[in-house]
């Protein structure tokens, strides 16, 4: 219970082998050990130094009993450091002590051998020490399965890594939860493909150039308050001031993981075709588009969504990414994102710290509260942290509501009506789209994201804010312009993945060309291939085995 009681502040979060853990602790012999490891290393380490210092001949002293003839005369000034520069003369009666220094030798070495032994096999019986004091780590169902010699298998009777009472921990709380296996993001695994294509496929498509002078902006709506209103308006925008500080929103929740409850999940967030043909222009388009979705088309065709799901260790999931249909009575194609990246992280570690316990989010954003400072007519409402310091209200003082807007341009020869997000105007009329992220992953926000995620919207200015845990330290008003003058290169880069972007949407048009009316169909994810196959429940097992036995 000793050992116990001085190693529960340094519990390890790690995973116990139950067969190894002992059945009796001896600490009088591991104290016993470690003090004769201590002394043992310690008259190596002098008789290292000794012979390091003076020389192995002059050990020869201590295994000889001829005396040694007087040195010869010198002025008392250099006489020691003669003594300590000069070496000794020899007598042949002397010769043996070469022996002696050679056994010095001999025995240093094995006492340091005999020393790293001791000190090895101490440290796997204080590794097990130290395994029997991870125990408060393990499940409930791990202590049912363990009785010690002396312990009841009550977990009142170990060390506790809590103090009684501490809010939001006691004794059935589990000290260790594993990390959640992939989110369901797709409704069927696509197995009898219509198409498959690599990233490889798409090097040496030619160039698309895409310049802001072709983008041209055609209505836009928003939803006030869940209800359609053609025609947004749009708050003036104003810069935040650094320093100030922000309410965090709770974090994401996972979607239902079962078929009905994920299909309706997929089925509330589809609204494009049901607002695009209220927009007033042609449909007779070869795609209308999310921008999202053609941002997330061109991460793949760029190599980076892999990388991502890879890291995430995404590789075993099949991931649903864009769901396409054919636009009524037109040439053209829906283009609708499905995939949603923060299903990936929701709900995977939660936080089970006691700082600021109270307001905990679990991952969640700043939006609304970014929305509310950047907005020159709303109010900037302000609420106290449990801390005792003052910040913008977030989604608690209402949420903003949704605004979009239509533009078009062509593309690599096709003709797109594409659907982007806005959030503000400057006081000249220009679009603003607001963005946020932790100063610490500032990282991430990378040139090329933001110059083609601006160009495919035809946003004018992205509002980029860094913070740290809410508190705003920096704001960037960023151009497409400012972007190609910091970086010129970035033109040609872009330029080079529209081109991959449009040789994977001419493909994908290619092979739709033969789907009828009112079928959906879906981009998936495999394991870093995209394949396009029908959007659809597939079949339980058992209904398979049915269809077999009729067959």
């Amino acid at each position: 219970q000793a050992v116990l009681a001085q190693e529960s502040p340094r519990l390890r979060r790690t995973s116990v082998a139950l067969h190894r853990l002992p059945f009796r602790v001896d600490t009088a012999s591991a104290a016993m050990a470690r003090a004769w490891q201590r002394a043992i290393l310690a008259l190596g380490l002098g008789f290292a130094v000794a012979v390091a210092s003076l020389g192995s001949a002059r050990w020869g002293l201590l295994f000889t009993a001829t005396p040694l003839p007087p040195p010869p005369a010198a002025p008392l000034a250099l006489s020691v450091t003669a003594a300590l520069a000069e070496p000794v003369p020899l007598t042949e009666a002397a010769a043996p002590r070469g022996n002696g220094a050679m056994l010095v030798g001999v025995l240093l070495t094995a006492t340091l051998v005999l020393g790293a032994a001791s000190r090895a096999r101490d440290g796997r019986r204080l590794g097990s020490v130290t395994r029997y004091a991870t125990l408060p780590h393990l499940t409930k169902e791990d202590f049912e399965e363990i009785r010690f010699e002396g312990w009841s298998g009550n977990t009142r009777d170990l060390p506790f890594t809590f103090w009684p009472g501490q809010k939001g921990h006691s004794w059935n709380t589990e000290y260790y939860r594993a990390p959640r296996g992939p989110a369901r993001m797709c409704l069927s695994h696509i197995t009898d493909p219509k198409a498959k294509f690599r990233v490889m496929d798409f090097y040496k498509s030619p160039l698309a150039d895409l310049k802001p002078a072709g983008i041209k902006q055609v209505s836009s709506y928003m939803l006030q308050q869940g209800e359609y209103v053609q025609g947004a308006t749009f708050s003036t925008f104003t810069r935040p001031k650094r320093g100030s500080w922000m309410e965090k929103e709770k974090g994401d929740k996972l979607p239902a993981q079962d078929d009905q409850g994920y299909s309706e999940y997929v089925t509330k967030k589809e609204s494009l075709a049901a607002v695009a043909p209220k927009q007033g222009v042609s449909m007779d388009r070869d795609f209308v588009a999310d921008r999202s979705a053609l941002t997330l088309l061109l991460n793949y065709v760029s190599e980076t969504f892999s990388r991502t799901m890879f890291n995430k260790q995404q590789t075993s999931a099949s991931i649903d990414l864009v769901k396409i249909s054919k636009v009524p009575g037109s040439k053209g194609l829906y283009l609708e994102r499905i995939f949603d990246m923060r299903n990936v992280t929701a709900e995977y570690v939660p936080y089970r710290g006691a700082w600021k316990k109270s307001e905990m989010s679990n991952g969640g954003n700043f939006f609304p509260a970014l929305y509310r400072k950047c907005a020159k007519e709303e109010p900037d409402e302000k609420w106290m942290s449990i801390t005792g310091y003052w910040q913008t209200a977030g989604s608690r003082a209402g949420r903003p509501d949704l605004r979009f807007r239509f533009v078009e341009y062509s593309l690599g020869g096709l003709d797109l009506l594409v659907r982007t997000r806005s959030h503000l105007v400057t006081s000249d009329g220009k679009s603003v789209e607001l963005q946020h992220r932790n100063n610490r992953y500032r990282q991430n926000s990378t040139i090329f994201e933001l110059y083609t995620s601006m160009l495919l919207g035809g946003t004018d200015m992205t509002g980029l804010a860094f913070h740290r845990s809410g508190k705003l330290t920096d704001f960037n008003e960023i151009s497409i312009e400012g972007l190609v003058e910091k970086q010129p290169l970035i033109v040609e880069a872009a330029n080079r993945r529209f081109g991959r972007l449009v040789d994977l949407l001419s493909r994908v048009k290619e092979a739709m060309a033969d789907v009828a009316e009112g079928e959906e169909y879906v981009l998936q994810w495999q394991k870093g291939n995209l394949v396009l196959g029908k959007y659809e429940l597939a079949p339980a097992a058992e209904e398979k085995e049915k269809e077999k036995e009729m067959a």
